[in-house]
């Protein structure tokens, strides 16, 4: 607040600079979360985002994932690094929250290469069975 008094800041202009400032230093609820690393990485860069565009190679993007699907993905233990499938798929299904905000729904572009579609990226038949709470 010293460096805007210095700088001569417009009070309107403060206030919002002084309210970022605050916003980044309170904990998002992906800090607090059992999921991955990697997930709530994720989860912190698109919590403001606005707009998000993404280009797939391989799989089907996080926030399109259907519970069914990471239940599938996280059950090929010799793909993936172990996690907690539960709190994975709770944290992914939080993070797709921000596509369906009341306030503001982030704008979300995606281009999926036609090998995400025809490869298999899960087992066949399914070896892992959902909790019902993470439906």
């Amino acid at each position: 607040m010293k460096i805007l008094d210095v700088l001569e800041t417009p009070p309107d202009q403060a206030k919002i600079l002084i309210r970022q400032a605050r916003d980044a230093n309170d904990r998002g609820w992906w800090k607090t979360s059992n999921m991955p690393e990697r997930e709530a990485a994720f989860a912190e860069l698109e919590a403001e985002a606005r707009r998000l565009r993404v280009f797939s190679l391989m799989f089907i993007p996080g926030l399109l994932q259907t519970a069914a699907y990471m239940a599938l993905r996280y059950a090929d233990k010799e793909a993936a690094m172990p996690v907690d499938d539960e709190a994975a798929i709770a944290g992914r299904r939080e993070r797709q929250k921000i596509l369906d905000r009341d306030d503001s729904p982030t704008k979300y572009a995606v281009v999926l290469d036609e090998s995400v579609i025809r490869r298999r990226t899960a087992a066949r038949r399914p070896t892992y069975k959902l909790n019902s709470s993470s439906i």
